[in-house]
C-alpha cells in the first residue's frame, strides 16, 4: 500500500513536471531588460539532459539519459558533482534516465523505457562530476 501510494505521488510529479514543461512561445521568448531579468549560463557539459528536479535542498538535480547518472548542480556556482551513477544508458532512441522526483529524502528515476529505479544513498558526500 505505500509503495502504491509513493509510484501514485511519483507518477503525479512526473505529470505535474510535463505540463510544466512543455514549450510555448510566450515561455520561450527571451526576457526584454525593461523586465528586470538578467539570464546567464549556469552549467554545461552535461549529456543527453532529458528532466530535472530541484531536490531537498535547494539544489537541481539533472537526469543525463546518454551517461546513465543523475547531476547535481549548485544554483548559487553552477559546480556539478556526480550524485548517481549505474543507471541504463540511452543507445539511440531507447533506455536512459528520462526525469526525477523526490519523495521526501528519496530519489526516483524514471527511464525511457518505462522503469523506476530507487537511489539510496550509501554516501552523503556527491563525487566530483567526470
Amino acid at each position: 500500500m505505500r509503495t502504491t501510494r509513493r509510484l501514485s505521488l511519483f507518477a503525479a510529479a512526473v505529470s505535474a513536471v510535463a505540463v510544466l514543461t512543455v514549450p510555448s512561445t510566450a515561455a520561450a521568448a527571451p526576457a526584454s531588460p525593461s523586465a528586470g531579468h538578467r539570464t546567464h549560463l549556469l552549467a554545461s557539459g552535461l549529456q543527453g539532459t532529458v528532466g530535472s528536479t530541484v531536490g531537498p535542498d535547494g539544489a537541481l538535480y539533472v537526469a543525463e539519459s546518454v551517461a546513465g547518472r543523475i547531476s547535481r548542480v549548485d544554483p548559487r556556482t553552477g559546480h556539478i558533482t556526480t550524485f548517481a551513477t549505474g543507471l541504463p544508458e540511452r543507445i539511440g532512441d531507447l533506455g536512459g534516465a528520462m526525469d526525477l522526483v523526490f519523495v521526501h529524502r528519496t530519489p526516483y528515476v524514471l527511464t525511457l523505457t518505462g522503469e523506476i529505479w530507487r537511489i539510496d544513498r550509501l554516501s552523503r558526500q556527491p563525487a566530483e562530476h567526470r
